[in-house]
Formats: C-alpha cells, structure tokens, sequence
C-alpha cells in the first residue's frame, strides 16, 4: 500500500496540531502533525479530519494504523511530525514486511554491544514521503538562513494574521524578500522558492528568535540523496539546498539524539559554524567528504554500523570524535589545520590517513582491531597515539599498522602507545625528531587474534585467516633516534628490515624471540646477503651502543653467517676461517660446541694412545669401540646443527647420552680399562706425552702436536663464548 501524508497546521480547514516532540525539545520552529494515509484515500481523510473533534481525530489515527508496526511501537501517540515519527515501518519502507524487521533486530542488538555489524539491507523508500522531508527540511534550513533579511522586510510582520490586509501584506513583502534576494550570490532558484512559498513562510513566521542554529535534535532521517554521478548536481534540489543555491551552512548546526536511517550525505557543503553531532545512531555509512569546515567539530557518542568517510575533507579548527564506535573511517587526502582528537573511540576494522595533512596536535585514544593506516603524511606538531585496553572485550587487537612515505621533522613528537597488533609496517619513513616514540608495542600471538575473530564473530575470509602471519617489517627508512620501550617482538613470525638506517634506534627493555637468521630477513638472508649482514650490522651496533651485549652478540653471529653466505671459494682463505668459527663456536655465541669438541678430540686421542700400531687399533675389540661411535657421530650432529630447537634436538640430545653410557659401560666393562681415566689424565701433561720412551703408532707424538694445537684453539673458543654471554 503506498501512503501520502496530511498536514494538520490549520491551513484549508485542517485543524491545527503541534508536534509533541518540537514542543518538548523547544525546537525554534513548532512542526505541525503528520497524518499518514493511504494514497488513494488522501482527499477522504482530509474532509474528514475536518470536522472530527480531538478525541474523534485521535480514535480515527488509532483506526488507521492499528494494522501497522507504527502503531505497537508508539504506544497509540500519533502526535508527530515527518520529522519525529518513526520511519522504521509499512508505512515509510515499501518492502518493511521482506525481512527488514528481523534485520533490524539482529542490527541494533549488535550495535548496542559496540560491535562490527556488516550485514546489509537495501530499503526501498516511499518516495513521496522522503521527498516531502527533504522540501520541510529545505524550507527551514532556508527560514534560518534569511530570517533577518526577511524580518527587516516585514519589520516583524505588523499585522496579526485575522487582519483583513495580512494577505496582501505578506505578498507584497515576499516579492520585495525576492527581489533583494535576488541581488545576492548563488541564491536559490526563485522559481523553487515560488513554488515553496507557503512552507517558506511558514518557517519565517514561526521561527523563534531565541535560536538561529539548524536545530536537528531527535530527528528521524530517512534516505539521503546522492549526486555524484551528477554532473549538474546544483541545478536540483538535493537533501539541504535548493537548485542553483552556494552549499553552505553558515549557522551553527546541533545534531541531537538523531538517526539516520539510510545512508547520509553530507559531502561537498561549506560548514561556517560549529557543527556538533552527538548521541547519533548511524544505521548505515555516512558521507563527510570534500567539505570545508570553517569551525569546531564535534563527534560524540555515535555508533555507526558500517563506515563513515572524511576524504577530501578541509578542517580549520579543532576537531573531536568522543566515544565515537564504526567499523571503517577514512581521513584520506584530508587537511587538519588545528587539533584532532580521539578520546574513547573505537574503530572495529579500519582507520585510514593516507595522504593526510596534520598541522596540530594529534591526540588518539582509539581501539583498532584491524588496520590503521598513516601514509604520505605531513606532521607539524605533536602526535599521540593511545591504544587503550577495551574493557569490555579484555582486548585492543589490530591487525596492521601502517606508517609509510612521511616525513618527520624536528620539531615533531610522535608518541605511540600500547600497541597490539599482527603486523607493525614501517616504510619510507624520514624520521629527523629525537622524539619518537613506541611503548609498550607488542606483536600479537597470532592464534590469540584469530581467537578473537572468531569469538566476536567478525566475517572473515576463509583464506584471510589461514595466511595471517606476524610480521615486522621496515623497509627504504631512516629512523634516526626513534626508540622502542617496552616492547614485544617475540610474536613476529617474520621481521624484515631492508635499505633502512638502525644504527642510533633505541630499543630498551625490548623482547626480540629466537634471534636467527630464519626469522630475521630471512629471505634477504637468502636472496642477497650483503644487504642481510648490513641490516644485523646496524642491529648489533645500535644494541651495543645500549650495552645490550647478550642480544648484540646474537646479531653478531647473524651478521657472521651472512657474510659467510656472501663468500665465494676464489676467497678460500677468508672462507675456511669462516667456516672454522661456525663449527667450533658460532662466532663466539655458542659456549657448548667448544667443549664438545674438547670432549671428541680429547677421547680420540686418549684411544690412540693405547695401542703400540695401527694393527692393534684396527683389531680393538668391536664391543669396546663400536657402541661409542654412534654417541660421536650424535655429538657431532648436534653440535653442527645446534641452531636447531625444539623436541627433535632434544630427543637427539637424550639419545646421544644413552648410546655414550651403554658404549662407556662396554668399553670399561674389565677392570682394567678403568684406567682409561688415569690415560685422559696423562693426555694433558704435554711434556710426558711428547718425552715418553713408551710404544705408541707411529705419528702419535705429531697427532698429539695437532690436539694440542687444536684444545688451545677451542678453550679459546670457549672462554670469548663465555665471556661474550656475561659481558657488562
């Protein structure tokens, strides 16, 4: 059924009813009822409102909606004007009754938890009905704007509406109203006004003085009209303007306890006054674009389902988003020329400032759980960044977070704090402040992330999750004295550094993880590793200048087996050194290989001792030898790959020590191999051994030269190894 709408405001015999809703607000202009009946019957309806008194008028409403959702939800109170009454109904919808009021349900339950609602639902609007909102709104935003124009005109309208010239007076004023209108700049369409008229001069003659702002509190909004794809967009009439009018609002604007029920527009106006939104429900995305704002600007409390947009967007004075809930919000190529601030505010999916241009404070108390973009942004002042806890859900997780192709002068200050997120990206960052800051920053576990997208039920795709990864990665940088405080990299899968400058970054009390070339640039490690040596270099260098040794030395050893993979076998001399240190000590890192490798030679030599020639040592007793060549070959296993963690290692650690007990046990099984103990003894008096007289193999006095040479080699292994683990 399709519905036309009566105005009781006591015009052509129509009895006269205000809106209870303007009257308890004090709205500057009393609106009058709206009366919503079936289109076909509109003519009946009049005539009969006509004569019926109060009571009769409220039954006879009563009679007409009872078959309505309208009518349950209002309680029998009809008493409403197109800008108060509900719009979530038959009456307003045309396809209310396919689903909308299930969706509506599951949308506002969600929403009143602060959470990501994603579902969408096209309405199908009254026409009519919303264009004869738009042609109210328009007649008051106009009475607003040239109430004084038209008061110096009427000189506050002289005659009292019973008088038997008012007719006439006003007529004559309204042409006098045009035609000095007429001499003023992007006025509107005269004809549009003429058409109007009686709606215009309505709003003039019940405007009140006390107020000259856009009073939109408690205001149903229904569809906006959009344009874009419009070239001639001002030759019509659109939402606040009519044709051929400039797009400015020039009063001040409040925006109280209001929804907009479909998407709204605001794109493209000239704002020059304060504009304050507040206890505003957003059921769908909201448009600020290319605006220019030429006063304050104040979000507070607002949920809003799905995204709100700002690109393009001028703002000259200060700006704040007061426990503002959405899923998406962009600053694209946006200008901010005063304070921005973001207190309480919760952003579900993404905030975006590429290309935005901040020339104040930036203060940002904000929970982002998925992404948050700074790209190719100009700072001119101080800029916080505050990731609080959510209280509600125990929880600030993001997904990305992006500072990219900005540069940061000196006289800036970036503070970012309690960062969690799944990837931190840095690229083509200038940094030249000294105050630069991130505390308390943590990559997160990334199965505690997917958790959380599961638990609140966010709509992500299948493959999204399964390729999610922990990542660090900063890249074409120079981050001069930027400093990391209290921060976790332990989660990071993957860090990855490239053609940056580290080398005066400080990171204190940070937690790295497993350092190792595996996790750290590991496919530059792979691909080129001249560029992987210089990364750990500056890594290594820019700890030690914190005296942070233990983790310098980790970077050390990284560094070493980078330039190892960058030397080729022409360089052979530089190439057997480098390999030497890797086996016995790990460039210094690795304590344990050393004395393995003290624990081999020494026994080996111990054997060769035992036997008068090489015949007697090829018949050794296969029980005595065999069971303890299998713990050597573990022991050396393990010490060339003693990078390697977790349970196979170990596994291979406990399998070495049993096979070397069982080969011990048979080896010193008669008694007098016992004195095999006295035999490791001797080796180490290199006088005895050299000046003995007894029957050795032939070359024995030689290999001994060589142990010796070679334990001297390894306890020297072993005490930089040490010495690097607890050097202050």
């Amino acid at each position: 059924m399709s519905y036309s709408v009566i105005y009781l405001d006591g015009t052509n015999g129509l009895p006269f009813k205000e809106c209870e809703v303007c009257k308890k607000i004090k709205r500057n202009v009393i609106e009058p009822v709206a009366v919503f009946v079936p289109k076909e019957k509109e003519n009946e309806y009049k005539e009969k409102f006509k004569i019926l008194s109060e009571e009769k008028l409220q039954k006879e409403l009563e009679n007409l909606y009872k078959n309505t959702k309208w009518y349950k939800k209002n309680s029998k109170n009809f008493a409403t004007c197109i800008f108060h009454c509900e719009k979530e109904n038959e009456i307003w919808m045309e396809n209310f009754n396919d689903g909308y009021e299930e969706y509506a349900k599951r949308r506002d339950e969600i929403i009143s938890k602060k959470e990501s609602f994603n579902e969408n639902f096209e309405i199908k609007w009254n026409e009519f009905l919303v264009a004869e909102f738009w042609k109210r709104i328009r007649a008051y935003r106009f009475a607003v704007d040239y109430i004084e124009l038209w008061e110096k005109e009427t000189n506050l309208l002289k005659f009292e509406k019973n008088h038997e010239k008012y007719e006439e007076n006003v007529q004559k004023y309204w042409n006098n109203f045009l035609k000095n209108l007429k001499n003023k700049e992007f006025v509107p369409s005269l004809d549009e006004l003429k058409k109007n008229k009686e709606l215009i001069l309505f709003n003039f003659e019940n405007l009140s003085n006390k107020s000259k702002e856009y009073a939109f509190q408690n205001i149903i909004f229904p569809k906006f009209f959009f344009y874009y794809f419009n070239k001639n967009y001002h030759e019509k009439n659109i939402n606040f303007f009519y044709s051929n009018e400039k797009w400015e609002l020039n009063n001040k604007i409040n925006i109280h306890n209001t929804i907009f029920k479909d998407n709204c527009n605001f794109s493209k106006i000239t704002i020059n006054n304060t504009i304050n939104i507040s206890n505003t429900i957003f059921n769908k995305d909201a448009y600020f674009t290319e605006m220019i704002l030429n006063g304050s600007f104040t979000f507070n409390n607002i949920n809003l389902a799905n995204i709100i947009n700002f690109q393009y967007t001028l703002f000259k004075y200060d700006t704040q988003f007061i426990n503002l809930t959405c899923n998406i919000i962009s600053f694209k190529s946006t200008k901010f020329e005063k304070k921005i601030f973001f207190i309480k505010s919760t952003i579900h999916q993404t905030i975006n400032f590429k290309n935005t241009k901040f020339y104040d404070l930036i203060y940002l108390e904000i929970n982002s759980f998925n992404s948050i973009i700074f790209e190719n942004n100009i700072f001119k002042q101080k800029v916080f960044l505050d990731f609080k806890e959510n209280k509600k859900c125990n929880c600030n997780y993001n997904y990305n977070f992006t500072l990219k192709n900005t540069e940061l002068k000196e006289e800036n200050k970036i503070i970012i704090r309690n960062l969690k997120t799944v990837n931190l990206i840095i690229e083509e960052i200038n940094n030249s402040t000294d105050n630069f800051f991130f505390y308390n920053t943590k990559i997160i576990n990334l199965e505690e992330y997917k958790n959380y997208l599961n638990k609140n039920n966010f709509p992500i795709d299948k493959n999204f999750i399964k390729n999610l990864k922990s990542n660090i990665s900063i890249v074409n940088s120079h981050l001069n004295k930027m400093k990391f405080i209290n921060c976790d990299f332990s989660n990071a899968k993957n860090i990855h550094i490239e053609d940056s400058d580290l080398t005066e970054v400080k990171f204190i009390n940070t937690e790295w993880g497993k350092i190792s070339e595996k996790r750290i640039c590991p496919a530059l490690f792979e691909e080129k590793p001249k560029k992987a040596r210089e990364t750990y270099r500056q890594l290594k260098y820019a700890l030690d200048n914190q005296k942070d040794h233990i983790n310098a030395n980790e970077f050390f050893s990284l560094e070493m087996k980078a330039y190892g993979k960058s030397l080729k076998w022409n360089n052979w001399q530089d190439k057997i050194i480098f390999t030497i240190n890797k086996w016995t000590s790990d460039f210094g890192q690795n304590w344990i290989k050393p004395l393995i490798w003290i624990f081999i030679s020494t026994l080996t030599i111990t054997y060769l001792s035992l036997f008068k020639n090489w015949q007697n040592l090829l018949q050794f007793t296969f029980k005595e030898i065999f069971p303890l060549i299998p713990a050597i070959i573990f022991l050396i296993f393990i010490n060339v790959n003693s990078n390697e963690k977790g349970k196979f290692k170990n596994l291979l650690f406990v399998i070495t020590n049993i096979l070397f007990i069982l080969g011990f046990t048979f080896a010193i099984y008669e008694q007098r191999k016992w004195n095999i103990f006295d035999d490791i003894a001797n080796i180490f008096n290199v006088k005895k051994q050299l000046s003995s007289n007894k029957h050795i193999i032939i070359g024995y006095k030689f290999l001994y030269l060589l142990y010796t040479i070679l334990l001297s080699f390894f306890i020297y292994q072993f005490i930089i190894a040490v010495k690097r683990k607890t050097k202050r």
